[in-house]
């Protein structure tokens, strides 16, 4: 039972350092982004509905291409194409370069459960 409840404690340590280290990196983001916006006299808010519409659409587009696999044909069997990078790539384009790298780890995350599994 102590083994059981180290394990659980050690994955909540681990669990609870993740959310830390993604809070720190999304506030530090934050403030260059408008510390930049401030330095540009550019008036539009850090934080647009539009822009979050834009980021959660292509995100979710791109975790349902996650799940389509193709195998390349006269290749190894463990190469595959994935297709969930073109939202990506398209969102890249309609999104300031500094969110588009949002839009490749909300289909991660969503593909993983939001967790490191063995």
């Amino acid at each position: 039972m102590s083994s059981l409840w180290q394990t659980v404690s050690e994955n909540v340590v681990f669990v609870l350092e993740f959310l830390a280290l993604i809070v720190v990196m999304f506030l530090i983001a934050y403030v260059i982004e408008k510390a930049v916006k401030k330095k540009n006299s550019d008036t539009e808010r850090v934080l647009a509905t539009r822009k979050i519409v834009v980021i959660g659409v292509f995100s979710a587009i791109a975790a349902i291409l996650m799940v389509l696999e193709f195998p390349v044909p006269f290749a190894p069997s463990f190469y595959g194409l994935d297709f969930s990078e073109l939202p990506a790539l398209i969102g890249a384009f309609a999104c300031p370069t500094r969110k588009s790298p949002m839009l490749t780890v909300i289909p991660s995350l969503a593909r993983t459960g939001g967790g490191c599994h063995d």
